[in-house]
């Protein structure tokens, strides 16, 4: 296993205290006080930027500094496991959804679909429910297949885009439903380097989807307000 630098010096403590420790990265500041009050190190941005499994331009490629910041914070969040990553997404799913008023109206029906389901799949994860999403995957990646081979045309960026972060955020979802486990290690899937890069490939697409109908910052913005009141609603703040 590729174990990552930063998982041996935060693993321990995220495992402990997960909610407190991601909210507190976040910058909440009634859990950055707890954290100090008890004497639980959380990590800081600083922290992931010293170790190259976080590092969003690894190659060095000519890319956008927001787009960067972007990835960054996707990485960052994955260092708390599959949840916080389709939690992540699925607040790019809706505020797209509030974004995108000029949906194709031969893909918003499935992309409000896509949407809705990935909520329900969150808050109710049966059997029928996962079936519906696999389902609602399936047509979106239908819809797109036969434009994949020429992804710079009019027709695909169309299918990419409309879709977006609904159907990232299914792509996430149900691919990560077997990375909740340990993935047959004995460290958790997180530490693993490269199970970071491949889990967040899709949460990655899915922010790039919602910020072209907004913009980065405001997906990022976001993303850190949803993942913060999540973690604060699980109570582990003392």
């Amino acid at each position: 296993m590729a174990k990552t630098e930063f998982w041996n010096q935060f693993g321990e403590t995220i495992l402990e205290s997960p909610h407190l420790t991601l909210a507190a990265f976040l910058g909440h500041d009634q859990s950055i006080a707890v954290a100090k009050q008890h004497s639980i190190h959380f990590p800081k941005t600083a922290d992931f930027q010293i170790d190259p499994a976080y590092d969003p331009n690894f190659h060095k490629l000519d890319l956008d500094e927001e787009s960067l910041n972007s990835t960054f914070l996707i990485l960052c969040i994955s260092a708390w496991g599959a949840e916080a990553l389709v939690r992540a997404v699925n607040a790019c799913s809706l505020l797209q959804c509030m974004h995108h008023f000029s949906c194709s109206s031969n893909l918003k029906s499935l992309r409000n679909d896509a949407a809705f389901t990935l909520q329900t799949l969150i808050d109710m994860p049966t059997m029928e429910v996962r079936q519906k999403a696999s389902g609602l995957l399936r047509q979106c990646q239908n819809t797109y297949r036969p434009h994949e081979d020429d992804p710079n045309s009019d027709e695909a960026h169309l299918a990419w885009f409309h879709l977006g972060a609904p159907w990232f955020g299914l792509e996430t979802a149900l691919g990560n439903m077997g990375a909740r486990r340990d993935c047959g290690e004995t460290e958790p899937a997180p530490s693993n380097s490269t199970w970071c890069a491949r889990e967040t490939v899709w949460p990655d697409r899915a922010l790039d989807a919602a910020a072209h109908w907004s913009s980065h910052a405001i997906v990022r913005a976001t993303i850190r307000s949803t993942l913060v009141a999540w973690a604060v609603s699980h109570g582990d703040t003392r």
